[in-house]
């Protein structure tokens, strides 16, 4: 399956970027910020050994209760790069564990 790669903004600021080893495979995360006129948007980019296997936006017209910043996007950029097989399933509960330890 196609990988899901999106354009990020000009306007987009990095907001958190992290490195993480999960099973011998370097994960590097990003998540860029933006506000626009109906809110705000988070975009998460995922690369797997120097590689950019996934991207997720998530538009926010209020205000949102996730469990820490980013969570929405990060599992939806994840679940892209699990279709494209880029990562298996049990990855990615290993990888949000990671992101949210920091």
């Amino acid at each position: 399956m196609k990988r899901h790669i999106l354009v990020i903004p000009k306007k987009a600021v990095l907001y958190r970027d992290k490195n993480i080893v999960v099973n011998e495979n370097d994960y590097n995360i990003k998540l860029f910020t933006y506000s626009n006129n109906s809110g705000f948007v988070h975009i998460a980019s995922i690369s797997k050994n120097n590689v950019k296997i996934a991207d997720a936006k998530a538009q926010y017209y209020n205000r949102t209760w996730e469990r820490f910043t980013g969570e929405s996007v990060y599992k939806e950029s994840l679940n892209y790069a699990i279709k494209s097989n880029d990562i298996a399933r049990d990855e990615k509960t290993l990888i949000l564990e990671k992101i949210n330890q920091y």
